[in-house]
């Protein structure tokens, strides 16, 4: 079956020295949460994480490429030293040979204050990179298989450990905190029970399977249904790229472009094509999904108009034709039947959740062109924790194998990364400028437009108003039916204009992209001058802010439309 481009990530911890008689029934296990998975979420391909230890690492490894699952194994520490902790001639080749087959392997950097002579010795600051390795296994997965025998011994990088960051969180100095209450990412774990070969065994029968839920949600179905929503929304995404993916090839490559410009092969890496094929695929679909909100939007508002003009008609003109009313009710059902065809298909917040995924992903890509390895993750939609936890996810798994390292950079004293910033600049800062610049005229034309319109419709309706009373005053007895069936139309189509306009956050988008074409005009001088400087790094850091600027602004973004969700129009 087609699978989409989002992965669900599962990470793999356990003990080292499993008892050979539970190896079946432990692979079956595993075999069989790798099958639910497959089956529950169709369309999202899997990936495993697994640093290949001894033991319950490796098992969970086989597993997943006998079944086709992409395999990448973040190491703890450089592999040479890595590899003094295993057994055996024939353990080191049995881990080199599942490196070979893994799609991607990579060596953690070293924790702050430890040395290559500190962890090359066993002792506290070698467990401390074991904690590491942990720490990124659960912050880069949805999922956590832990093969434990549920014994809670606090050794440091422990599969104790790693349980808990999963179930509590990740504490200084394995992850970077910007403040004291950063909401923590957390996750189920699927414990599998597993005895220790050199340990006395627990009660229950080995193999035993039961899923731990963090107990921050209050309850384990509250925190269920946090995680059915992460992997469900996963799960769209992948199916809206699957079905409509041939029909918008032209608007992917579109879309690449945008973040493309000139000849940039010879500078892409490898991480850097799998996210301008995530970005295409992202921005494509939401460009998709703005549009038919737009459009049904639109129809919602025509429905309602023409409900008015029906009704008001009847009242005011024609008494005698009830058929005017079935025509009403007709035009009310029709709306309603286009509201909830809306809300079904959740146009507007698959076009939110799409375009919220495609601006971390734009600035992931010109952040990672200039070697900075944050995660956008870090920074990214923390007032929106619960509801776009599968955007983070999502931002995080497809950054693989980034690091938080800020100090392996690429070198700055080359030709390529004087292209590099040249590139940045034309393709993002002033592409990103010249896009605010033009976007908020736009928006400004709109507002004016439909501000007008409905200016003529309350002066037409006030005119109307008074020409009717002066004409029944000094002329007639009887007001004129036509003119006052127009005068009750014009109010409700202004309020219809303004509301229509208030829905789209019109005005809200003028001021946002004047905040976002100046940010992007003081970034664009200053950087300039640090790069006829040569002043890279300090050039890096200012990249590095505007990211995060651009990406608080978009939230902000996200959070005004949520606030303006498509409504009955009638109801409002």
């Amino acid at each position: 079956m087609k699978k989409g481009s989002l992965p669900i990530a599962i990470a793999v911890t356990g003990h080292r020295d499993l008892r050979p008689q539970d190896i079946p029934i432990l692979e079956a296990q595993v075999e069989k949460i790798f099958s639910q998975l497959e089956q529950e979420h169709s369309s999202s391909p899997l990936v495993l994480l697994s640093s290949l230890a001894e033991g319950a690492d490796r098992l969970a490894a086989r597993i997943a490429l006998k079944r086709g699952i992409k395999l990448v194994c973040p190491l703890p520490m450089p592999r040479a030293l890595y590899e003094d902790d295993f057994s055996s001639e024939e353990s080191k080749k049995d881990f080199a040979d599942l490196l070979d087959k893994s799609d991607e392997w990579f060596e953690l950097p070293l924790l702050s204050g430890s040395s290559y002579e500190d962890i090359s010795k066993p002792g506290e600051l070698r467990n401390h990179q074991y904690a590491f390795v942990g720490a990124y296994l659960s912050r880069h997965s949805q999922i956590i298989i832990a093969m434990w025998d549920g014994n809670p011994v606090e050794l440091v990088g422990g599969t104790t450990y790693v349980v808990g960051f999963k179930l509590h969180g990740i504490p200084p100095p394995y992850i970077f905190k910007q403040g004291r209450f950063d909401q923590e990412e957390i996750g189920p774990v699927y414990h599998i029970l597993t005895p220790r070969a050199t340990h006395e065994a627990p009660e229950g029968t080995a193999g035993t399977l039961k899923v731990i839920y963090p107990d921050a949600f209050g309850s384990d179905d509250a925190a269920k249904s946090n995680y059915d929503r992460v992997m469900r929304d996963t799960n769209r995404f992948n199916e809206d790229e699957i079905s409509m993916g041939s029909d918008l090839q032209d608007e992917r490559t579109q879309s690449a472009s945008y973040l493309l410009s000139g000849d940039l092969q010879r500078l892409k890496e490898k991480a850097s094509d799998v996210l301008i094929s995530c970005f295409s695929v992202s921005d494509t679909l939401a460009i998709f999904f703005q549009k038919q909100t737009l459009k049904f939007l639109g129809v919602l508002f025509a429905f309602a108009l023409m409900a008015t003009v029906v009704f008001e008609l009847y009242a005011y003109l024609m008494l005698d034709y009830p058929i005017l009313l079935l025509l009403f009710f007709m035009i009310l059902g029709g709306a309603y039947s286009v509201y909830l065809y809306t809300a079904k298909k959740a146009y507007q917040a698959k076009f939110l959740d799409y375009r919220t995924l495609a601006e971390g992903l734009r600035i992931q890509f010109y952040w990672k062109q200039i070697g900075i390895r944050f995660s956008v993750a870090n920074y990214y939609l923390g007032d929106q924790h619960s509801e776009l936890d599968w955007i983070r996810h999502a931002l995080r798994i497809w950054s693989l194998p980034f690091t938080e390292d800020s100090k392996k950079l690429i070198e700055t004293e080359t030709n390529t990364e004087a292209d590099r910033w040249n590139l940045l600049m034309e393709d993002w800062v002033k592409s990103q400028h010249h896009y605010f610049v033009r976007s908020s005229k736009k928006e400004t034309n709109k507002v004016k437009k439909l501000n007008l319109w409905a200016r003529i419709a309350l002066i037409l309706g006030f005119l109307l108003i008074a020409f009717n009373m002066i004409y029944q005053y000094f002329i007639g007895h009887t007001p004129l039916l036509t003119f006052l069936y127009i005068s009750s139309v014009t109010p409700i189509a202004a309020g219809l204009f303004y509301g229509y306009s208030e829905k789209r956050a019109l005005a809200d988008h003028v001021k946002q992209y004047e905040r976002m074409a100046t940010l992007f005009a003081k970034a664009e001088t200053r950087l300039l001058k640090l790069i006829t400087e040569s002043n890279f790094e300090e050039a890096r850091n200012l990249v590095f802010d505007l990211g995060k600027e651009a990406l608080k602004e978009n939230g902000r973004w996200v959070l005004t439309h949520r606030e303006r969700p498509i409504e009955f129009p009638i109801t409002q």
